[in-house]
């Protein structure tokens, strides 16, 4: 493939958008580890209990939160596989703009 100046610009929006993203999923990792560091705002998302709870006695423990503790944890990982997978991309982008530059030269 032939290097040239045009195919380095095209490249700049490229790196600009997996930077967004990689932002984006960082604040997506971090409000999941704050929820994930809270018992009760787990405990508080089983929504049916919630709303049966004013017919009923019985009321959820803070501490049980299994499912909710999994799901959310499960989703952390997903985002934190997409974000080593924007890192991957953004050094193969750092790589090709190098040899660009070589060519150029």
């Amino acid at each position: 493939r032939k290097f040239t100046k045009k195919r380095l610009d095209q490249l700049l929006p490229l790196k600009n958008q997996l930077d967004e993203m990689k932002m984006t999923l960082i604040g997506a990792s971090k409000c999941l580890n704050e929820v994930l560091n809270n018992d009760e705002d787990m405990a508080q998302m089983y929504l049916t209990d919630n709303k049966n709870k004013c017919n009923q006695k019985k009321e959820r423990k803070v501490t049980d939160h299994e499912e909710v503790e999994m799901l959310l944890e499960n989703y952390l990982m997903q985002l934190e596989l997409i974000c080593s997978e924007i890192v991957d991309d953004e050094n193969e982008i750092k790589n090709t703009e190098e040899i660009v530059e070589i060519e150029l030269d």
